[in-house]
């Protein structure tokens, strides 16, 4: 069977108007404001850049030179590489994360990266003021040989207080917003049947220790709600950062389990709060499947950290 995108995008619109006012934003978001802390929960580089490869997009929204701390994690390895980034006023910045792109006049150097992971950049702020801190937006667009392109906007964090900067980053309501507690989307159920590719999920940490590169995996809970409002639940588990099929994870994300084409997911990290994405694909034959970055909707927020050398 052979989903239409015109049903499927009406059912999910009327899923999201119903589901949109529980799921209010109290924490990070895909941020359109200058933040302080961005996080990219999805670079991909395949076949060095041939296969799939991914431009990552910065930019500095202020009248003054800003300074970044940049870290890479591979998903595989839980280890990061570190580079600096410098931006001039009002400078946007580009780079293929296959390629990095450097400058001498700018003080600018981004190795090239090479397979599936997360990038975090942090301001270095000039002064203690919030308005040093909150300065930049970020997004990224992951784009396929075969024409399929996911773009997202990063993860925003934005300094709350005045204060010094030093290399442990709270992000506890206090000093910086916190992580999302819950993590809310629409999203379309996989059918086994089908020979094309089924949507998937990326989730990473929320907490990093990017100085002693230890991190303790956190069970994620997955609540699954069908369009009769029948819930179901599904777990999962990430250390550093992952991206699966939604059916690998259950088969509560079939069609032939949920009983209907759409379900409301959340997402949600027990012992440690977790950014998630989920990327939808629709289905329309014979065109070639359309991919879209599915952002989320939050609720509430909880308490992490982020350390960096």
């Amino acid at each position: 069977m052979h989903r239409s995108l015109h049903s499927i995008s009406a059912a999910a619109l009327t899923l999201l108007v119903v589901w949109s006012a529980a799921a209010r934003a109290d924490s990070a978001s895909p941020q359109r404001l200058p933040s302080a802390v961005l996080v990219w929960p999805l670079i991909v580089v395949e076949g060095g850049g041939s296969i799939t490869d991914t431009q990552v997009e910065l930019v500095n929204l202020t009248h003054a030179a800003v300074d970044l701390d940049c870290t890479y994690v591979p998903s595989d390895i839980c280890s990061g590489f570190d580079f600096r980034v410098h931006l001039t006023p009002n400078q946007p910045i580009t780079w293929l994360a296959s390629q990095g792109t450097s400058g001498t006049i700018s003080a600018t150097a981004v190795p090239p990266f090479g397979s599936t992971g997360e990038l975090k950049c942090i301001v270095l702020p000039a002064d203690p003021s919030v308005a040093s801190y909150n300065t930049i937006q970020g997004r990224a667009a992951v784009f396929g040989a075969d024409g399929q392109t996911i773009g997202y906007s990063a993860f925003g964090f934005l300094r709350l207080t005045d204060g010094p900067f030093t290399n442990e980053i709270d992000l506890d309501g206090v000093t910086y917003t916190q992580c999302p507690n819950e993590q809310h989307f629409v999203f379309i159920a996989s059918d086994p049947s089908s020979t094309q590719a089924e949507s998937e999920i990326v989730i990473a940490q929320c907490s990093e220790d990017l100085e002693n590169l230890t991190n303790s995996p956190t069970v994620i809970q997955l609540q699954v709600f069908n369009e009769f409002e029948e819930s179901f639940s599904a777990s999962t588990s990430v250390t550093c950062s992952i991206r699966t099929t939604l059916q690998k994870i259950s088969s509560v994300f079939t069609q032939a389990t949920l009983g209907s084409d759409t379900g409301h997911l959340i997402v949600r990290g027990v012992q440690s709060p977790v950014l998630a994405m989920v990327i939808d694909r629709f289905f329309a034959a014979p065109a070639v499947p359309a991919t879209a970055g599915n952002e989320p909707a939050l609720r509430g927020g909880r308490s992490a950290q982020i350390f960096i050398p």
